[in-house]
């Protein structure tokens, strides 16, 4: 849950484990942004492939 979103609205966190749900949601952030982007990546070198063929 933590690796998307900050987790539910009911749970209080406090003290120094705060910090690590935020790096958690900011690492699947990065994580889905990435994956985002390698497979735009794969596709468009794909799509070029079939333009030149």
């Amino acid at each position: 849950m933590n690796f998307t979103t900050l987790g539910y609205t009911q749970i209080e966190l406090a003290g120094d484990i705060r910090i690590v749900t935020m790096l958690q949601s900011l690492g699947g952030f990065m994580i889905l942004t990435w994956s985002a982007t390698y497979l735009f990546t794969v596709c468009q070198r794909s799509w070029r492939r079939a333009e030149t063929e």
